[in-house]
């Protein structure tokens, strides 16, 4: 079994702080238990799988304040649009 092979934090400043969490977190709180995990969100992304929490995340209540995309070429999936028309800003990180 290799953990955290699939979602690994992002290392900055403070990502021990209570609130920060991988993205599987707060839609686990959001489905099982009807737990809105705050109001505002920034995503860190390094593959699709984070629009479909920045999705979530916006139908649970939250504002998503921006998608962080760590890839050189960020994806072009509906996913992706759909974050996008919602009002959400996305970010190219600089290498």
């Amino acid at each position: 079994m290799a953990t955290g092979s699939l979602e690994q934090p992002a290392v900055f400043r403070n990502n021990d702080l209570p609130s920060v969490m991988n993205g599987s977190g707060r839609p686990s709180l959001i489905r099982l238990y009807g737990v809105r995990p705050g109001r505002k969100a920034v995503v860190v992304a390094a593959n699709e799988d984070a629009y479909g929490v920045a999705s979530i995340w916006g139908d649970a209540g939250c504002t998503v304040q921006a998608v962080v995309d760590l890839r050189q070429q960020p994806g072009n999936s509906p996913l992706t649009r759909a974050v996008a028309d919602a009002a959400c800003r996305s970010w190219k990180a600089m290498p």
